[in-house]
């Protein structure tokens, strides 16, 4: 039976395909939503983050030309349902920004896309996760698996 959608961050895919501490976690989430027919959407900003950061791993040494373009198809591959950012999103993800105290508004286009959704976002942005925590918001999620009481 298909869940509510869930909103991931372009940091929970990069880990889900490339070799890091955190893909065991990134691949079970993925297994899980993958098992359960849960749509992953992401704002469309995440084409650009994850174009970024395997195009830094490139110019890092860490990633050949043909690796980095493999990696890019295997990222596009995994499914995730990109929503254009419309002026709504964007003045969510403003007032997000503001009520999270963050001076760039990125992250936001996030929390806004799983508002409007009435999904769960999952993000393996620790400051994200944690400031949304911190003003009330019980459906943000950290790839970490940090719950309430744990070391962080």
């Amino acid at each position: 039976m298909s869940r509510s959608p869930v909103v991931v961050d372009s940091g929970v895919a990069i880990h889900r395909v490339l070799l890091t501490t955190a893909t065991p976690m990134a691949t079970a989430l993925w297994d899980s939503w993958s098992r359960d027919a849960t749509q992953v959407c992401a704002p469309g900003l995440w084409s650009y983050e994850v174009t970024s950061v395997v195009h830094k791993y490139l110019f890092d040494g860490l990633l050949t030309a043909g690796e980095a373009e493999e990696v890019l198809g295997v990222l596009f591959d995994l499914g995730v349902s990109l929503v254009e950012e419309d002026e709504s999103l964007c003045v969510s993800a403003f007032r997000w920004a503001t009520r999270l105290n963050h001076k760039p508004a990125y992250d936001a286009f996030y929390l806004a896309l799983a508002e409007r959704l009435g999904a769960e976002l999952w993000t393996a942005d620790r400051r994200l996760w944690r400031n949304a925590t911190g003003v009330g918001v019980t459906w943000a999620h950290f790839m970490g698996a940090e719950e309430k009481g744990s070391a962080v």
